[in-house]
């Protein structure tokens, strides 16, 4: 089992994060970030983020995405 992401430092975390949404990009889950369609039909998508990050990086990294997406 793989550590929680809130247990490495901060800049560690975002070189995490980034090689999660490059993975996700390619529709390859990512091991702490996870990209989600809503509706099978629909163009909704939800952005998860583990709850253990560091939360400015939280904050920036939904700052990415729109305001209704689930954390």
């Amino acid at each position: 089992m793989e550590k929680a992401i809130g247990c490495y430092h901060a800049s560690i975390q975002e070189l995490i994060v980034i090689d999660d949404l490059l993975s996700a990009l390619v529709r390859i889950e990512g091991r702490y970030t996870s990209i989600k369609r809503v509706r099978e039909k629909d163009a909704n998508f939800a952005f998860q983020l583990d709850a253990s990050m560091d939360l400015a990086l939280q904050v920036r990294m939904l700052s990415l995405w729109s305001s209704d997406l689930e954390v």
